[in-house]
């Protein structure tokens, strides 16, 4: 499990169990389904984020921490 990315799952529920009609309202206001809820448990259970246990920064991709960056030899200044 991934406590970060179930807050909002808990949110909901903690919501459910102490204010029941505010529950209510959000889930009517952000059409909250239950097959919507369902789809995010889902998405929640599959997301995949590369960290480096190291340095503790996110990779962007894979191997991304690997690979070799280039940087361009001229760099375009914009201005208004």
């Amino acid at each position: 499990m991934h406590p970060e990315r179930d807050d909002i799952i808990a949110i909901l529920n903690w919501l459910h169990r102490y204010a029941p009609d505010k529950a209510k309202t959000l889930e009517q206001q952000l059409d909250l389904t239950g097959q919507r809820l369902d789809y995010w448990r889902d998405v929640i259970k599959r997301i995949r984020i590369p960290r480096d246990q190291q340095t503790g920064l996110f990779e962007q991709f894979d191997e991304f921490f690997g690979s070799t960056i280039v940087v361009p030899d001229v760099l375009v200044t914009w201005k208004n």
